[in-house]
């Protein structure tokens, strides 16, 4: 979860690009999804910025209406 401000524009593009790649599940704005462990990525581009007062990394343990989650990473 994030919300980088725009002044921090390429700390947030970056971020969101780094999603991307790893295919996360776009929940909603600013608010990916992933199955497995990716502290370490997503903390490396975070320190890199220095944009951590803006970024929430969660382990989320359970979520309703998780089919099209599951369908993403073809989890079903």
């Amino acid at each position: 979860i994030f919300d980088i401000p725009e002044s921090r524009r390429g700390a947030r593009r970056a971020l969101q690009w780094k999603l991307r790649d790893l295919d996360c599940f776009l929940l909603q704005r600013s608010v990916y999804l992933y199955p497995y462990e990716c502290k370490k990525e997503i903390t490396t581009i975070v320190k890199y910025f220095d944009v951590q007062k803006y970024v929430r990394y969660l382990i989320v343990t359970e979520i309703d209406n998780e089919t099209a989650m599951k369908a993403h990473f073809s989890l079903l």
